[in-house]
């Protein structure tokens, strides 16, 4: 029994020092795609909503350590091409 556990601890103590950390990948934000179409009245307050929602998160530290960042993924055309 004594064994199982000891090899179980050192398998984690090899894995938590070869394995990358948070902080050494604080440099890249964390991008947040949003699907909306600024052309109505919706998709410009759901924008605004995710952006006060990142800017709150990034307040307080951020999403792991790392800075959050919001991107339009938008909706742009109002007819579908055939």
């Amino acid at each position: 029994m004594k064994k199982g556990i000891l090899i179980w601890a050192s398998l984690l103590a090899i894995i938590l020092v070869v394995s990358p950390s948070y902080p050494a990948s604080a440099a890249e934000p964390i991008v947040i795609g949003v699907p909306t179409a600024l052309g109505s009245i919706e998709g410009r307050d759901g924008w605004m909503a995710v952006q006060m929602a990142v800017e709150e998160i990034n307040a307080k530290g951020g999403g792991i350590g790392r800075r959050q960042e919001a991107s339009i993924k938008g909706l742009f055309h109002r007819h579908a091409r055939a």
